[in-house]
């Protein structure tokens, strides 16, 4: 007897990062009234892989959970075509505040949802003062200390 799979198993044998699928299912639901169908899901993901998401490896992109809850989708509305943003070699500057920022917005996505922070610098040391000013919270690398 074989099952059809559900929506939210759709999503997840699409999403490239497999990684906290209790939370994925829970952030599924939460989000609920306020996500696409699962096949607009799918092809944002597509889109992504094809511009935003290209050549990273998936251990860089957002947990399934925290992609849900900060409607991730709607970054294949806005995603360059032709390709990534970051085609060209970034300055280590740069990349170092790309990653920074990720860590940062990750974090707000988990703690925080309620607060939105311009962390767009491409300085990581004004990321990170940013970040601190605005979240109330020291940053430490990959951690975060109150």
């Amino acid at each position: 007897m074989s099952e059809e799979a559900t929506p939210f198993e759709a999503f997840w044998a699409a999403y490239p990062r497999k990684v906290g699928k209790k939370d994925a299912e829970k952030a599924w639901k939460q989000v609920q009234k306020a996500r696409p169908s699962p096949e607009d899901l799918a092809e944002a993901i597509k889109t992504l892989q094809a511009t935003l998401w290209r050549g990273r490896d998936a251990n860089y992109l957002p947990y399934p959970a925290t992609w849900l809850r900060s409607h991730g989708w709607e970054d294949a509305r806005t995603a360059p075509q032709g390709g990534s943003p970051f085609s060209e070699q970034p300055t280590p500057l740069e990349d170092g505040a790309r990653w920074v920022r990720h860590l940062a917005t990750t974090w707000l996505a988990e703690h925080r949802p309620d607060l939105e922070l311009d962390l767009t610098s491409k300085d990581p040391t004004k990321v990170i003062a940013d970040f601190e000013a605005g979240a109330g919270v020291k940053f430490f690398g990959n951690a975060v200390a109150k």
